[in-house]
């Protein structure tokens, strides 16, 4: 098992000039934590399918939640693909797995690869659209981030999405011109295609590092920002200092003032935050953060439910609830296994173990090194407001 996979990791970047030259489907994988029903990744698989690489198609397969598992991080407690799943009964290519998102993650490599490509290496993995955005503190218990994070520590090239559109609250308002999902959700599945568009189309993908994710953050659709073509690409960096929200935001508003966020200087990247919420009025900036799986400091949080012992889908203390998603079983045919038992379910958290759990998890993303960031920027330069 372990020779295949790394024979396999190998052939990830031939992949695609190999389909490319005899007119085949580029395969890819879509994934989320929110669930194979989720308008999002459904929005962007449909997108996909209209993406044409030089003259040939990719061929998206979509592998994901059977319900909303939020939070979960890099859950996956048995490593196995023998669980319970199921397919669309209209479209083949959509399949779901009654587990974390991990474990679709893997479910889709090591089963649905074979059976749909003939491999277990889809050329890029795609875990989104999330529908909030994922920066920071948020990294390692996001289940759309530690699907990149798994996949790219196989040696595929994976792309983490989220965006920020939804209806305002309370306690998370947005700007009052910002656009509901309704209206954003084409923009960004359209931002998305175009970004896998350029990786793809590159010359210079076969060099994609092994073990180099990216973290992909979309601002608002609304005032000037409301096509997929008034938006640029900033290159910028995750947040690695272990802060309270009321320091990190005094040090992204002094940061951002005269900053060119465009200017792309790899030595002194602006954070994510900084260009998400400090960026001037219309700039419309989408955040492109490169990091590195293979730093040694992931793996001791990979597998931890960071929503057990909290109320919030892997925010700070006093995020809302979020419910789970009622299975709509219409549509679906199960083609697994007898389900033995649920994910478990959220319970009231100990604020001052999570504060504890929270700043100690921080630490286990980590930014790719100089060298590795420029291999990256060099196959996104086409995108990027800054050369």
């Amino acid at each position: 098992m372990h020779t295949r996979r790394a024979l396999s990791a190998l052939a990830v970047a031939g992949a695609l000039s190999t389909a490319l030259a005899l007119g085949a489907d580029a395969p890819l994988l879509l994934t989320n934590d929110d669930g194979w029903k989720h308008p999002n990744i459904l929005a962007l698989y449909q997108s996909l399918k209209k993406l044409l690489v030089d003259g040939s198609k990719v061929k998206p397969v979509i592998s994901a939640p059977e319900t909303d598992q939020s939070g979960k991080g890099g859950l996956d407690p048995n490593a196995k693909t023998d669980v319970a799943n199921g397919v669309d009964r209209d479209d083949p290519a959509i399949h779901w797995v009654r587990s974390y998102p991990v474990t679709s993650a893997r479910y889709g490599l090591d089963i649905l690869g074979r059976k749909t490509w003939g491999s277990d290496s889809p050329v890029l993995v795609l875990s989104g659209i999330n529908d909030y955005r994922n920066t920071g503190e948020q990294l390692p218990s996001s289940g759309t981030c530690q699907n990149a994070v798994f996949a790219s520590r196989r040696g595929i090239p994976a792309v983490a999405l989220s965006g920020v559109a939804r209806v305002p609250t309370a306690k998370r308002p947005d700007p009052p011109e910002a656009k509901s999902w309704d209206e954003a959700r084409p923009v960004y599945a359209e931002l998305s295609t175009k970004l896998v568009g350029q990786i793809l189309g590159s010359k210079d993908f076969s060099e994609w590092p092994k073990g180099v994710w990216l973290n992909v953050n979309f601002p608002d659709v609304g005032g000037k920002c409301t096509k997929a073509g008034d938006f640029k690409w900033v290159l910028s960096q995750i947040d690695m200092n272990n802060l309270s929200e009321l320091r990190r935001s005094a040090i992204i508003r002094k940061g951002a003032e005269g900053r060119d966020l465009e200017k792309c200087n790899l030595e002194d990247l602006p954070i994510e935050q900084e260009v998400l919420k400090n960026a001037p009025a219309g700039s419309c900036l989408v955040s492109v953060s490169i990091n590195d799986s293979l730093e040694g400091r992931v793996e001791k949080h990979l597998n931890r439910d960071w929503t057990s012992d909290m109320d919030g889908p892997g925010f700070l203390p006093g995020s809302p609830f979020e419910k789970e998603e009622k299975v709509d079983w219409s549509d679906m045919e199960l083609v697994g296994p007898p389900v033995t038992s649920e994910p478990p379910h959220r319970k009231e958290y100990d604020e001052e173990k999570y504060r504890k759990e929270y700043e100690e998890k921080y630490r286990t993303i980590a930014h790719a090194s100089l060298e590795r960031t420029k291999i990256v920027k060099k196959i996104l330069d086409d995108i990027l407001s800054c050369k």
